[in-house]
């Protein structure tokens, strides 16, 4: 097994996993080998091995641990109750759970657990990179100064106790610990030492004697006192990188004392960020070029599809390649929804909907199953984890020439955190993680060239849609037209799916209307759009034309009068008669009606056309005399301003 696992050859180890396990070969280090594969194709199954070993070997820590894992990527928190008791000795732990036992704990909030499991397992594999990165992470979340105080009042046993001898600068570190068998690379010393006896109960400032001499004691100064735990933060902080090189996970820049920085000292620093924001505008470049995937946009950066679409929507320089142009296609979209049961949600579709804010709308008033794939639910579950752990931050970007900073304070933290908790909480409730076995038996080159173009997340949501009366809702359109020509997927995007609930009456048209507005707003091309969407982006920008997604809804309508001038026309029209039913101010309407005129070229015939316009529009609206008088008075006071301005149009007084 271990050469097919060489060639990635992975239905030939399942299947012969399988056949082991039909003969009663149940040694935990077939079962491990055999869980990291079902974890990826087939979590349920993953899981029912895992209790039935645990079930012959109660006392199997590292196999509760592995089910406690399993539990926490997907969501099934109640697998394992997670506590040192189920934790392996730090000496026993294999190197490869290191980091995964660390977020499991701080998972479960067990962050202070977590900061000083970790300080064991360093201690006993003080040479092992995966032991420190382990460290690093315990410190990453979940822990508060109530947990692991950085600086403590006086020395005692678990103070790190820094020192000076004759004033002569900072000499060295003292770790007090209760054990007879000190560690001198965590810089320990037994508490039944002079020296420790000397420390204890000490403070900053005060002299203890390093050793005494019949000629003169040779003294020492507390300089500061830590927990052992931030001293050991520190020690890697200053260490990792000499001792790894390549392998670390940080970079260490030595900087002066404030008094003494310059400029200079920060530029490798504007460099870096500087150089990751030319790298990130290639990227945009090369998918407004190139008809790549959003994966493969956000990959080379290290993000998902999620991260990628997220980035293109709210960037005002960039777009998302959503759909096609022709309405035929959308058309045809309603048509193959309409004979489909299940829908299978990805990364894209999955970010839209939380762009929208409509995901619980959608969820829960339809009458379609909706699933998503493990890989999918994975990439959602370590967003969870960074969202629950967030915490007030502030980020460095360049962008036109200058180098900004942008902050996050601890309450805007605590507002994403919960948000997005109650994000994933409707996503559980309303959506089932569907298996993908079919994933094991592409051949590994064909698996990895698909991989590569969908990412895993991607290619188990095209596989999926394979199914009967399946279809994959995807909002990239470029990965959308090559699981067709690929693998026969067939696929919808989320305006597609929002006019198909909204025509079944499953969600409310104003609801499907504003959300189609926001798309707009967020640049996903191509989406159509009607007078009633038109009327939505006023609605949702507060009767602005100035806020979103308004700006950018009359930047999508003004092609049409040039292009298609007869459809501008009617979605004019449809968009003035449906604010005559809004409540708003007379105003807040002819300011936005103003902004659509003011999009039309202002040659003769074009002015003739409008004239003729202003009276057809003014019929729609007779049984509506108030508002047809304010209209008329509006797009005369406009047009007056045109003609002053030299435009031929004058309407008569009728």
């Amino acid at each position: 097994m271990d050469c097919a696992s060489r060639l990635k050859q992975d239905k030939v180890i399942l299947d012969t996993c399988q056949a082991l396990h039909d003969r009663g070969v149940r040694e935990w280090g077939y079962q491990e080998f055999e869980s990291q594969y079902l974890e990826e194709y087939d979590p349920p199954k993953a899981i029912s091995r895992l209790q039935e070993f645990i079930a012959a070997n109660p006392t199997h820590r590292v196999a509760k641990l592995r089910l406690a894992l399993v539990g926490m990527r997907y969501g099934q928190n109640d697998l394992v109750q997670v506590s040192e008791a189920i934790l392996p000795a730090p000496q026993d732990l294999p190197m490869r759970y290191a980091v995964s036992v660390i977020r499991l704990l701080q998972w479960h909030n067990a962050g202070k657990l977590a900061v000083d499991y970790a300080y064991r397992l360093l201690r006993a594999h003080h040479s092992e990179i995966e032991a420190h990165k382990a460290y690093l992470a315990s410190f990453m979340a979940g822990i508060g100064p109530e947990d692991v105080p950085v600086t403590m009042d006086k020395a005692g046993i678990g103070s790190a106790v820094q020192y000076t001898e004759s004033g002569n600068g900072a000499v060295g570190w003292f770790v007090i610990e209760d054990t007879d068998n000190p560690s001198s690379e965590f810089e320990e010393l037994s508490a039944k030492t002079d020296i420790a006896h000397e420390l204890l109960g000490k403070r900053v400032g005060d002299s203890f004697v390093l050793a005494k001499s019949t000629i003169h004691d040779r003294t020492g100064k507390i300089l500061q006192i830590l927990s052992k735990y931030t001293r050991r933060f520190q020690a890697i902080g200053e260490q990792m990188q000499l001792r790894f090189g390549a392998q670390s996970v940080i970079q260490t820049m030595h900087v002066p004392a404030p008094e003494k920085l310059t400029a200079a000292d920060f530029q490798p620093v504007l460099d870096s960020v500087k150089a990751r924001s030319e790298a990130v505008s290639k990227l945009g470049e090369v998918y407004k070029s190139t008809p790549v995937t959003v994966h493969m946009y956000a990959a080379p950066l290290g993000g998902t599809a999620y991260d990628g679409l997220m980035y293109l929507a709210m960037s005002e320089h960039d777009f998302v390649r959503c759909a096609p142009p022709q309405m035929e296609a959308l058309t045809n979209a309603l048509t193959a929804l309409g004979s489909k049961s299940t829908v299978v949600l990805d990364l894209t579709a999955l970010a839209t909907l939380r762009l929208l804010g409509i995901t619980r709308e959608v969820l829960t008033g339809t009458s379609f199953r909706f699933v998503i794939s493990p890989a999918t639910f994975t990439q959602l579950q370590e967003r969870r984890v960074e969202s629950r752990f967030g915490a007030a931050h502030r980020i460095m970007y360049y962008e036109k020439g200058q180098h900004y900073i942008t902050e996050t304070t601890e309450e805007q933290a605590a507002r994403q955190k919960a948000a997005f908790e109650e994000y994933m909480q409707c996503l559980e409730k309303n959506t089932k993680v569907a298996s993908v076995p079919q994933l094991a038996t592409l051949t590994p080159e064909r698996r990895e060239l698909l991989t590569k173009v969908f990412g895993q997340y991607g290619l188990e949501s095209a596989l999926l849609a394979l199914s009967p009366g399946h279809i994959w809702w995807t909002d990239d359109f470029a990965a959308g037209e090559f699981a067709k020509s690929e693998l026969g997927a067939e696929r919808v995007w989320t305006q597609a799916v929002l006019e198909h609930i909204a025509i079944l009456g499953l969600v409310d048209r104003g609801v499907a209307d504003e959300a189609c507005a926001k798309l707009i707003g967020f640049d996903y091309q191509c989406t159509h759009f009607t007078g009633a969407v038109m009327a939505a982006a006023l609605r949702v920008s507060n009767g602005s034309v100035d806020a979103f997604p308004m700006p950018q809804m009359i930047r999508a309508f003004a092609p049409l009068t040039v292009v298609n001038r007869s459809v501008a026309f009617i979605l004019l029209a449809a968009f003035i008669v449906r604010m005559s039913l809004e409540p708003l101010l007379p105003e807040t309407k002819c300011i936005a009606t103003r902004a659509f005129l003011n999009t039309f070229p202002n040659d003769s015939e074009t002015n003739a056309q409008l004239l003729l316009f202003r009276s057809q529009c003014a019929s729609l609206m007779t049984l509506n005399p108030l508002a047809q008088a304010d209209f008329i008075m509006c797009f005369d006071q406009w047009n007056k301003e045109r003609w002053t301005q030299g435009y031929i149009v004058k309407p008569s007084s009728t």
